[in-house]
């Protein structure tokens, strides 16, 4: 019972961090077009990207994944056992699939100030994608709470202890995500999963 409640207090922390977030952006966003002015109906097309080191069983794979936070469906990931940059590249290259090519004007990728993100090459194909990237502040995690929380999920709930290859790993991943996106209910989303909820709003 302690550990659910300590459990049920972390997501509240990492909700109330998310929409301080979101407000911080809504008040940027008006500076720019004007007190006078409505808001795009977009403004709230943000994107989360983080990339993870973690140790399954035996062996270190790094994760890459990207979060719409209006969703909280994990559009996009790449599994790697190298750090490279190309982690980050195939992670965009599979969002833009995802999105078939179509970004929203002032679509913002948010992430931390890892050196895939602060890379000139990254940023440039970030920048040429029509994306509009913000970092989180120098050593606050809490900057990227959604993408925190996903991870700590996974670490949780997904069974990798019998895990023998980094094929093994990568349809585990694949299985977890997809148990996340269509299956996994969120109180959140009105306890509907993820693509439930994004079926809903564009039903609306």
């Amino acid at each position: 019972m302690e550990e659910r409640l300590r459990r049920a207090e972390a997501e509240i922390a990492l909700l109330r961090t998310e929409n301080d977030f979101l407000k911080k952006l809504e008040r940027i966003e008006k500076k720019k077009v004007g007190r006078n002015k409505a808001l795009p109906s977009n403004k709230f097309a943000l994107i989360w990207t983080i990339v993870k080191q973690r140790r399954f069983s035996r062996m270190m794979a790094y994760l890459s994944c990207v979060k719409a936070s209006m969703t909280r469906e994990i559009v996009s990931f790449h599994l790697s056992s190298s750090l490279k940059m190309d982690i980050a590249y195939k992670t965009i290259d599979k969002l833009m699939i995802h999105l078939g090519g179509i970004v929203n004007p002032g679509t913002i990728l948010h992430s931390d100030q890892g050196l895939h993100y602060t890379h000139p090459e990254f940023q440039h194909r970030v920048k040429k994608l029509g994306l509009t990237q913000l970092m989180s502040r120098r050593g606050n995690c809490w900057d990227n709470a959604p993408m925190e929380s996903f991870f700590g999920h996974i670490k949780d709930e997904m069974e990798y202890t019998r895990i023998q290859s980094f094929n093994e790993l990568k349809k585990c991943v694949e299985a977890y995500i997809e148990r996340y996106n269509y299956y996994r209910c969120q109180w959140t989303l009105e306890k509907l999963t993820p693509v439930e909820y994004r079926n809903q709003l564009l039903a609306a």
